[in-house]
């Protein structure tokens, strides 16, 4: 179970509270409503890799690297930040890991060639 921290890089009016990840599946609770799904229900999942610019309080905007989470169902999409600076959940790295274990996971880089 992965609880959901207090920064969000990703504005959204229903954000993600909490995800489980099993040998089964997922069950991701938005809202107040938890969705189950089984892992061949997953048609894609992704990490999308953009540039970004956020200031965290005065004089202190900095660029980094915003990583989104990608999981498309068949009737649901959910997304949910990964980057290194306030990920939308605690214990980020063993999310990632656990998800990896489960799914393929195709990596966007969109960030902008130097």
């Amino acid at each position: 179970m992965r609880e959901r921290g207090h920064f969000s890089n990703i504005f959204s009016l229903r954000p993600i509270k909490e995800i489980e990840v099993s040998d089964t599946g997922l069950t991701v609770t938005q809202c107040g409503k938890k969705y189950k799904f089984d892992w061949p229900e997953v048609n894609s999942a992704c990490i999308v890799m953009k540039d970004r610019y956020k200031s965290y309080g005065t004089g202190t905007a900095a660029k980094f690297i915003q990583k989104t989470f990608i999981i498309k169902m068949p009737d649901k999409t959910f997304m949910f930040d990964v980057s290194t600076n306030f990920p939308d959940f605690k214990n980020n790295d063993q999310l990632l890991r656990l998800l990896g274990e489960y799914l393929q996971i195709e990596v966007i880089d969109k960030r902008k060639l130097r």
